[in-house]
């Protein structure tokens, strides 16, 4: 804003002027302070929302780990259940053989 049209706002009698410039001071602080507290509590909220944000990421799993878990998970209980089938004394069976045979399961979350 211009000084002479700033100027032309304030009252004619000079007595007067300084009061109604103080008056506009007091008012640009509050504005300012209320401005501050809202900037503040802004932050604050972020803040709250970055920490959540974080805590969620760091307890999630991707879906690659998750792809490769599942596989794992898979080939594990059909060795298993192999084991079980097999003969006395360790010896491969048809059954234990079929079981194995087994493919593993499709992706579930991606496309390999």
């Amino acid at each position: 804003m211009d000084i002479s049209v700033a100027d032309g706002l304030a009252p004619r009698d000079y007595r007067r002027r300084g009061e109604y410039w103080r008056q506009r001071c007091i008012d640009v602080n509050i504005a300012v302070g209320q401005l501050q507290e809202r900037i503040t509590s802004l932050e604050r909220e972020l803040r709250n929302v970055i920490q959540d944000r974080n805590y969620i990421l760091r307890r999630s799993v991707t879906l690659t780990v998750a792809e490769e878990a599942r596989r794992r998970a898979a080939a594990g209980m059909r060795e298993r259940a192999a084991c079980l089938m097999e003969d006395i004394g360790g010896a491969p069976s048809a059954r234990s053989e079929a079981i194995r045979a087994i493919p593993d399961p499709k992706p579930k979350w991606r496309q390999l």
